[in-house]
């Protein structure tokens, strides 16, 4: 849809909003004010709401379902925990399928429209981690950044306050915020405090927080990351140095005499409301292999050859002996991987969206397995 149609939409339901509004028998100053919010909304290319039981018309639903939501909201999610590589677990909370509606109707209505930094590589449309790598290839240097628990230091508090920043009412932004935010259990804030690296009062204070899972959490850590990204950006500018950010992975490159002061960087990212992983700053020079989100920038973008040799390794196995058979030989007596179709294709796909031909070598060779034997 082009911009002079949206606008042409947003002007007609500006109209009639207002139309309405005038015909009220509301007092003047009170109509001067929902007029001049409805314009403030409307000049953002943003759905002009008032309340919840105006959303809940304007997503298609009954009022009384989404005031139920909004109390019942942290019961209303499936969570569980998956295994980290790199140890500790990462908590899926995932909501049903009513929520989801709801959460989606919000991202594309709301939180798509509003521009993300140009820094940022995750959850962007038409970027990826190969956008974000590219900014790095051939440099002296590279410092690798982990915000821990990313998504887990946003809370809803924050998420009230971009609402609020949008232009929408207390009110509205208070509902939104629980909507797109749940209070984990009991056990994950044990793990957290186990961890010992958030501080004791945020843990102490349990707050609801944006659940991994969720449609719309990634557009709003990239809408909550916009002036970190913005200080940051413009700090490597003057360094002479690049900068991109990946979700939670944060680097900067060039040459090793503009390099920032570590101590100025976390400063700056813990000012912005997030944390510092310690065990995963990486500075790395050019002599070594210099990665970035997965992928090794030194001379050009190229997947890791241990990659490259796993996948070359499977592809064989599975040709020459059966992919059952195969699993039952690697696996034993250990429980098969379910989805091993999916996982050897989905790195084949990683690796074609580094490396065209290599990647096509492999996906004629996955196309050869015989799936049934």
């Amino acid at each position: 849809m082009s911009n002079e149609i949206v606008n042409s939409v947003m002007s007609s339901s500006l109209y009639k909003i207002v139309e309405q509004i005038s015909k009220s028998n509301h007092g003047d100053d009170y109509k001067k004010s929902l007029i001049e919010y409805s314009q403030n909304l409307s000049s953002k290319n943003l759905p002009i709401i008032f309340d919840a039981y105006h959303l809940a018309y304007s997503i298609g639903i009954q009022p009384y379902r989404i005031i139920n939501i909004i109390k019942d909201r942290d019961h209303l999610y499936n969570t569980y925990r998956v295994r980290k590589k790199t140890g500790g677990h990462r908590w899926i909370m995932s909501p049903i399928e009513e929520l989801k509606t709801i959460q989606t109707w919000i991202k594309i209505n709301i939180l798509d429209k509003i521009q993300t930094h140009n820094s940022a590589n995750g959850f962007v449309k038409e970027k990826s981690i190969v956008t974000n790598a590219e900014k790095h290839i051939n440099k002296e240097t590279i410092l690798n950044i982990d915000l821990y628990r990313f998504f887990d230091t946003i809370t809803e508090k924050r998420i009230y306050q971009l609402f609020k920043k949008l232009g929408y009412t207390n009110k509205l932004s208070y509902d939104l915020s629980r909507i797109l935010c749940v209070n984990p259990p009991k056990k994950y804030w044990k793990e957290l405090k186990k961890e010992n690296k958030l501080k004791k009062k945020f843990i102490k204070m349990k707050p609801s927080i944006l659940p991994q899972g969720a449609p719309t959490s990634p557009i709003i850590s990239n809408l909550l990351c916009i002036k970190l990204d913005e200080i940051l950006f413009k700090y490597c500018e003057k360094s002479h140095l690049s900068y991109t950010r990946y979700a939670d992975d944060i680097t900067m490159s060039g040459d090793n005499k503009n390099m920032p002061e570590l101590k100025k960087i976390k400063s700056i990212i813990r000012h912005n409301g997030f944390t510092v992983n310690i065990k995963k700053i990486r500075f790395i020079s050019k002599h070594k292999k210099q990665t970035v989100t997965g992928i090794t920038v030194n001379n050009g973008l190229f997947v890791d050859k241990k990659i490259i040799k796993e996948i070359s390794q499977e592809l064989y196995y599975c040709i020459k002996y059966g992919y059952k058979s195969h699993l039952e030989y690697k696996f034993k007596k250990s429980k098969i991987k379910a989805n091993y179709k999916d996982w050897l294709y989905g790195k084949i796909c990683f690796v074609y969206s580094v490396e065209k031909e290599k990647g096509e070598s492999f996906f004629k060779k996955f196309n050869m397995i015989d799936w049934n034997i």
